[in-house]
């Protein structure tokens, strides 16, 4: 999963302004660097690891966003 810390610390570049849900995004572009993944990427893994958590089942989508049959990890 990934969170905000909503109404408090702000993800960079916006510091200084109060936080909010919309802005996880940002949160998952920072993850996605420093997992040296593209943001699609982490969005993949992020939803498999929901569908995973709640017992749901969602396409998966392999490295460069084509459905496949494996679960992302």
């Amino acid at each position: 999963f990934i969170e905000t810390d909503c109404p408090f610390l702000t993800p960079v570049p916006f510091r200084g302004r109060r936080n909010e849900p919309a802005l996880v995004i940002e949160v998952a572009r920072f993850l996605a660097e420093i997992r040296d993944l593209t943001t699609e990427e982490m969005g993949c893994l992020t939803a498999n690891n929901f569908a995973r958590f709640f017992g749901l089942t969602l396409p998966c989508f392999d490295q460069v966003g084509k459905e496949s049959d494996s679960p992302a990890v």
